[in-house]
C-alpha cells in the first residue's frame, strides 16, 4: 500500500443531542417475538408519534430477540462457493415475485427459529419499517471486520437505509445484537462518515456522503474495531492507515479527540500489550508522538479501564 502522510486524525462529535433511548428499548423487549412481524411492526410503533423513535423500537425488538444463525451463514457460504445462484423464471416479473417469495420465507424461518444471519435481520428491518409507513431500502455490500480484510468479489452483508423524517439514516441491526452489554446505541442512525468507517455499499449513493470513496480508499482507510460505535457519533478527518515519520511533521502529534466514560483512557498498545504508552489527555483531545516513542508497525489505540483493554483502532506507524 502506498504510503499517505497522515498528519492529523480528529474525531468531531456531532452537535446534535443523543436520544435517550433506554425507555424505547425497555418496551421493545417487553413484546414478545412473533412470527406475524406486520402486526408486531404496528405494536412497536402505536406509542410514538416520530419516526426515530418508531425505527428505535423496531430495531430494538430485532436485535433483542433474534440470536445470529451461524449454521445458516455456513450453508449460505458452502452455496456460494459453488456459484452464483440462477433464478428459472420466465420473466422478469416472476423472477421479482420468486424472489418476494424467498425473502418471505427467510424473515419467517428466522422468526420462528429466533435467529437469523445479516440478510434476515435486514429484510425484516425494511419490511416492519414500511407495515408502518417508513420507507426503507436492504443494502448490501462489504463489513469489515478484521485489519487485513481485502476485497472480495462476493458481498459479503447486508444492512439498512431508511427516511427518518425526510432524511436518510443508516442501520445494522445485526452488529448491534450485544449493544445493551457493551454500551452505546449499536449501528443505529449513525452518521455517514462514522458508518463508512466499516461498512461499504455495493451502490455509492447508500454512503450518503457528497463525495463518495472507492474500495481502494475505503481499504486505505485506518482500521476501527466493531465497538468504535459505543464513543459517540464522530467524524474521521483523516482517512489513511500509515503515518510515515520520515515525513511526519516534526510539530505534529497524533490527536483523537472523543468523550470517554469515566474512569477510561486510551493507550497505544504493540506486541499483544507487552509495549504500551498512554496518550496524553487535553480536554477531550488524546495526543501520542510516534516519533519520539518510535512505536514502528501496526499500533493499536485501546481504551482502558486500568485493567483491560478494548482495541479501538490501528494505525502504521513507518
Amino acid at each position: 500500500m502506498k504510503a499517505i502522510l497522515a498528519t492529523l486524525i480528529c474525531l468531531f462529535p456531532l452537535l446534535l443531542t443523543s436520544q435517550n433511548y433506554q425507555a424505547i428499548d425497555a418496551y421493545a423487549k417487553s413484546i414478545d417475538l412473533t412470527t406475524d412481524y406486520k402486526q408486531a411492526a404496528k405494536e412497536l410503533t402505536e406509542p410514538y408519534k416520530d419516526e426515530s423513535s418508531k425505527a428505535r423500537a423496531i430495531f430494538s425488538w430485532l436485535a433483542y430477540h433474534l440470536e445470529y444463525d451461524k449454521r445458516q451463514l455456513r450453508k449460505i457460504t458452502k452455496k456460494m462457493s459453488k456459484g452464483p445462484q440462477k433464478i428459472n423464471a420466465s420473466s422478469e416479473a416472476e423472477a421479482k415475485k420468486m424472489l418476494l417469495e424467498k425473502e418471505r420465507a427467510a424473515m419467517e424461518r428466522a422468526l420462528k427459529k429466533k435467529k437469523g444471519v445479516c440478510q434476515d435481520y435486514a429484510w425484516l428491518f425494511t419490511a416492519m419499517l414500511e407495515e408502518v409507513g417508513i420507507e426503507a431500502e436492504f443494502v448490501v455490500g462489504h463489513g469489515r471486520t478484521e485489519p487485513s480484510a481485502r476485497y472480495s468479489s462476493e458481498l459479503g452483508h447486508a444492512w439498512n437505509a431508511a427516511k427518518i423524517d425526510g432524511e436518510w439514516a443508516l442501520f445494522d441491526v445485526t452488529w448491534s445484537k450485544d449493544m445493551w452489554e457493551a454500551g452505546g446505541d449499536g449501528f443505529f442512525m449513525m452518521s455517514p462518515q462514522a458508518f463508512l468507517r466499516s461498512h461499504f455499499p455495493e451502490d455509492e449513493a447508500w454512503q450518503l456522503i457528497p463525495d463518495p470513496i472507492d474500495m481502494k480508499a475505503w481499504i486505505k482507510q485506518m482500521f476501527w474495531y466493531k465497538g468504535y460505535e459505543r464513543y459517540g457519533e464522530a467524524s474521521v478527518m483523516a482517512g489513511t492507515d500509515t503515518i510515515t515519520l520520515s515525513t511526519f511533521p516534526i510539530d505534529s502529534t497524533f490527536r483523537i479527540d472523543l468523550i470517554l466514560p469515566p474512569g477510561k483512557t486510551l493507550y497505544a498498545v504493540k506486541n499483544q500489550g507487552q509495549k504500551s504508552k498512554e496518550l496524553t489527555k487535553q480536554g477531550n483531545s488524546y495526543l501520542m508522538d510516534f516519533k519520539a516513542k518510535k512505536f514502528r508497525g501496526t499500533t493499536t489505540i485501546a481504551v482502558s479501564d486500568g485493567q483491560k483493554l478494548w482495541p479501538l483502532l490501528d494505525v502504521k506507524v513507518r
